[in-house]
């Protein structure tokens, strides 16, 4: 593990319109800082294997990782962290919804001593941008029960986009397969190694190439109040 040392995880099914407008960003982005991209295709159907490894060639902070049968978004993450480089680790969407522009403050917040910043989209100067609105609706009622549960005044801890100091999660088992990875990597350091977490404003954009990948809000409900129960009994425990 590089000290110091940035590993971006971009989870990639099915992502080939994507992907090289991905990579461009984060590469102007970060630009000063030390870093990796760690592309993880994600089972795809289509041209992301190729563009994953064309970029890798490409690029020297560019990696490629090529994960087998059963696809999921938190699946990918864990292969991501599994096989990252840096002491901080940062999740980053394919899709372009993420505003790249945020990393360095992010990892500066890191570097000055907070655990998890998070890319919020609902505190004052974040935003979104064409967000559907059922999904929207779920996700503000989502983060602010948690807020209430857990008595911590966060407005997004749900966005998949945020920085980790990669060593909070070393006594930390992460299970998650799909999108409620993004709760359950907050949720249980805050719980169990009482982590400083900090939020700094960004831009969420929806996607505008290729299908989205968070379907079915019934069960993706089900899957985030889980990760709220589980790490809630966690916090009772200790």
């Amino acid at each position: 593990m590089t000290k110091n040392m940035l590993t971006i995880i971009v989870p990639a099914h099915n992502e080939e319109g994507n992907l090289s407008r991905c990579v461009s960003s984060l590469l102007r982005a970060c630009r000063g800082l030390k870093f990796e991209i760690l592309l993880v295709d994600d089972v795809s159907s289509d041209n992301t294997p190729k563009i994953v490894d064309d970029l890798s060639r490409k690029y020297r902070v560019v990696r490629a990782i090529h994960r087998k049968y059963p696809n999921g978004f938190g699946r990918a993450i864990k292969t991501g962290l599994e096989n990252s480089r840096g002491s901080i680790v940062m999740p980053f969407m394919a899709d372009m919804s993420d505003d790249p522009n945020t990393i360095p403050r992010m990892v500066r917040e890191i570097e000055k001593g907070y655990d998890i910043v998070v890319g919020s989209r609902f505190i004052r100067g974040g935003r979104t941008v064409d967000y559907p609105y059922m999904k929207y609706l779920a996700h503000r009622i989502y983060n602010k029960a948690l807020a209430l549960v857990f008595m911590k005044n966060i407005k997004d801890f749900s966005n998949a986009f945020k920085a980790y100091r990669k060593s909070i999660f070393k006594n930390i088992t992460i299970n998650s397969d799909g999108f409620e990875i993004t709760s359950e990597m907050i949720l249980k350091p805050m719980v169990v190694n009482k982590v400083k977490i900090l939020e700094v404003p960004t831009i969420w954009r929806n996607r505008k190439s290729g299908k989205a990948k968070f379907t079915g809000l019934y069960k993706q409900g089900w899957r985030y109040g889980r990760i709220m129960l589980e790490a809630l009994r966690l916090r009772i425990e200790r």
